[in-house]
């Protein structure tokens, strides 16, 4: 006798039914996990950023700043943070792209994520002294999923000394 193997029409469409449940209720387990991954991301290019100028700042014996910039040319304190940054050596006007100033690095925008500046920080820039510290006196930014949403976000704060703290933030 031969019999061909397989599945039948009826066992097909229950095993589609089945993982059709399975996909609908799994989903918007991984939302959660997308918003909590885009948090982190958010959170470890600032710091990375903020480690980097104070890296850079106390190598070059210069003053580095790092400033919100959509372009990735110039600062733009108006801008939010997510839009972009960028890390420049700042001999000249504090806070601006001028003369010989050279930008180090430049930030790509964040999506998904809102930075919200809570205290400190008022001048829409941060500046590294070529000693580390900071001498506008630090602040904290919180990183919030963008639009309604029940999940944490976090809390990033730059001491005077350059210290960078990251803990967890409840949004508004």
């Amino acid at each position: 006798m031969n019999r061909t193997r397989g599945f039948t029409l009826i066992e097909l469409m229950v095993a589609l039914l089945v993982a059709a449940i399975i996909v609908t209720l799994a989903v918007p387990g991984f939302r959660s996990v997308i918003e909590r991954n885009r948090i982190a991301a958010a959170v470890n290019a600032f710091v990375g950023a903020i480690t980097f100028a104070r890296s850079a700042a106390v190598t070059r014996a210069t003053q580095v700043t790092v400033c919100p910039s959509p372009d990735g040319r110039t600062c733009d304190g108006t801008k939010p943070w997510q839009d972009g940054w960028i890390a420049f050596t700042d001999g000249g006007t504090v806070g601006t792209v001028d003369g010989s100033d050279e930008i180090l690095r430049v930030g790509d925008p964040t999506s998904g994520t809102l930075f919200v500046v809570s205290s400190g920080f008022s001048n829409g820039y941060i500046t590294i002294s070529p000693e580390g510290f900071v001498p506008a006196g630090g602040g904290t930014l919180h990183v919030c999923p963008a639009g309604t949403s029940s999940l944490p976000g976090a809390q990033i704060s730059l001491s005077p000394t350059g210290a960078l703290t990251n803990s967890a933030y409840t949004c508004p």
